[in-house]
Formats: C-alpha cells, sequence, structure tokens
C-alpha cells in the first residue's frame, strides 16, 4: 500500500510550508513544490492559499486533507493487525508517566514508534514522578517521561528533552506591577513579595516542579498561604481561574488559558523534561528512538526550549542526519 503522496499532503497541510514539512519528510521542497503543482492540476482545484508566507488549506484541501488522515490510519492500523496476528512481539517496553503530560506523550509518539519497531509491544504505566525514579530502578518500567528534579539517581542515565519555564499565574482581574522584559518573545516579570500576603494554590508535594518551586519561594524568603494543593496541574489551573489564589505552573499548561495572566519571576525558575533510563540502557536502539520521538514532540510546544545537554544533541544528530520520521 503506497501512501507516500498521502503523508506528503499531511506533512504541508500540518506544517504549512513546503521547507518545514521538506524537512519532516526529508525530501527536497522542489519535490513537494512539483508534487503539490501537479495534484492542484488533475483535481483542478486549489488546495491551499497563501497568507503571510504560511500554506492554509482551502476548502477542498480540507475534504483531500481529511481523507488522507483517514487513509494513513487505515494502513497503520492494517499493518497492525497482520502483525498482531502473526503474533512476531519480540520485545515488551514499559513506559512510566504522569497521568497528564506522560499520557499525551505517548499518545503522540505511539504510532511513530511502531512503524519503526511493529514487533516491539509499548505499553504506559500512569505514575507520579515520585514513583518513576523507584520503577526504573526496581526494573517496573523501562522508560520513565516525567519533569526532572534536582536531585538525580546514581544509578540512572537522564536524557533531557527540552527545557520548561515555571511561571506565576494569576487571574486576569488582580492588579499586578510588571517589569517589562527586555528580551523579545519572553514574559514580563514580577516580584514574589508583592504576593506575601495573597493565597497561593500549589502543585503537589509528588512533583518533581513541587521541589523547585518551593527551592524560588525560599530564595525570595517567601512562605506563601497554601489553600490548596494538588498534583493535577490542570486542577490547579482551573482553581486559579476560579479566583481561589495564585500559583506556579509550567508555562505550557498557564499560557492556553486567556483569562489567566503569566509572568516570570527572579531569578526564572526552570525545570527540565526528559525520559530516564537504567544506566546501560541509554544505548538501546529502541529507547534512543523513544528518547527522540519526546525530542522531536517537544519540539513542536513554543513553550518548550532547547536544553544544552550532550546527550539532546548526540540524539538529535543522529536521527537528524538520518533523516529519521522529521
Amino acid at each position: 500500500m503506497n501512501i507516500r503522496s498521502m503523508e506528503y499532503f499531511e506533512a504541508i497541510a500540518e506544517e504549512q510550508s513546503l521547507s518545514a514539512a521538506a524537512k519532516r519528510l526529508h525530501v527536497s521542497q522542489p519535490t513537494l513544490s512539483d508534487y503539490l503543482i501537479h495534484l492542484e492540476e488533475d483535481l483542478k482545484t486549489e488546495l491551499f492559499t497563501r497568507d503571510k508566507k504560511k500554506l492554509i488549506l482551502t476548502e477542498a484541501g480540507r475534504v483531500y486533507y481529511n481523507a488522507a488522515k483517514r487513509i494513513i490510519a487505515i494502513r497503520h492500523q492494517t499493518y497492525l493487525s497482520i502483525r498482531q496476528r502473526k503474533n512476531r512481539e519480540e520485545k515488551r517496553i514499559i513506559i512510566s508517566g504522569t497521568p497528564n503530560r506522560g499520557a499525551l506523550l505517548f499518545s503522540d509518539i505511539y504510532m511513530d514508534f511502531l512503524k519503526k519497531y511493529p514487533n516491539t509491544h509499548l505499553s504506559l504505566k500512569e505514575s507520579y514522578a515520585n514513583e518513576i525514579g523507584r520503577q526504573i530502578v526496581n526494573d517496573e518500567a523501562d522508560i520513565g517521561v516525567l519533569g526532572f528534579s534536582r536531585n538525580r539517581l546514581s544509578n540512572v542515565t537522564y536524557i533531557p528533552t527540552a527545557n520548561e519555564e515555571l511561571v506565576l499565574a494569576v487571574p486576569s482581574f488582580y492588579e499586578v506591577k510588571a517589569i517589562p522584559s527586555p528580551e523579545p518573545n519572553r514574559l514580563p516579570s514580577v516580584s514574589l513579595s508583592g504576593f506575601a500576603d495573597i493565597p497561593f494554590v500549589m502543585i503537589g508535594k509528588q512533583t518533581n516542579a513541587r521541589a523547585i518551586i518551593d527551592d524560588v519561594l525560599e530564595e525570595n524568603n517567601l512562605s506563601p498561604t497554601i489553600v490548596y494543593e494538588d498534583a493535577n496541574n490542570l486542577l490547579i489551573r482551573n482553581m486559579i481561574l476560579q479566583g481561589a489564589g495564585v500559583g506556579f505552573l509550567p508555562k505550557s499548561v498557564a499560557m492556553v488559558e486567556k483569562r489567566i495572566r503569566c509572568f516570570s519571576v527572579t531569578p526564572r525558575c526552570y525545570f527540565q523534561l526528559g525520559v530516564m533510563v537504567k544506566n546501560g540502557r541509554e544505548k538501546e536502539e529502541e529507547i534512543r528512538y523513544l528518547a527522540w520521538l519526546a525530542i522531536r514532540n517537544n519540539r513542536t510546544n513554543p513553550a518548550y526550549e532547547d536544553p544544552d545537554d550532550p546527550l539532546y544533541k548526540e540524539l538529535c544528530e543522529e536521527y537528524e542526519n538520518a533523516g529519521a520520521l522529521l
């Protein structure tokens, strides 16, 4: 079943750029340009319009895109069903990840992993950060997906996939004295001393992000009144939205809600996202590929920043040079 042309169209529609789609597919830009010209000629209709250097789907293009997605999905499901009937699974990999971020990442990378390793069974074990390290050490899981704490286990290898800022999230109706950032595309900052008398809703103590937040509060000599705490970021965001208090949230979680204002603190508060494996397993082909898929997925989120880490750079160079699923 050759559906490469459908994958071409899918990439162009999702990247909204021929150059970005070409990089993702590891083909030349003229190849995609010729493909699109011939496709529109065959269909005798425009599938994209150009708006500020972006390719935007027309109504006809949206119909074609939806059809392409269905065909690609059917191909994946068909191949998977055939392989399962043959019962040729040779390896099982358990990913331990948090219920929100870990589960979403698992669903995003699942099909791409199976395309490359169809005989490996991939499963998800939902756990909180303080459990994941123990599971990796005790061989209860093969790879952990989480935000790292500052205290690292000695017998575990950490592969960072992104850096994310923890921002102070404030209901939009609060009056806040903010300092604009001199750096482009950066949030304004606030002094935590101005929030000494304001209640906080807080990410739970079982998360690695909370340990980093507590360090920042200590550095700023702030012991806030905590009216509620929970490990669920979405619950904390909704509590802030309802006016229960202010609180720290990952930037990617806070910024999607327009009724919440986000601020950097001084010094900026960051935590690192990544995967963790028992020492030595970072050399396994399937583990490395899962880490690369996590990196590639994180790069699509504008709230994430590239970490300065040799393992991160090594994986990027390895898979980008190989043209693997770009």
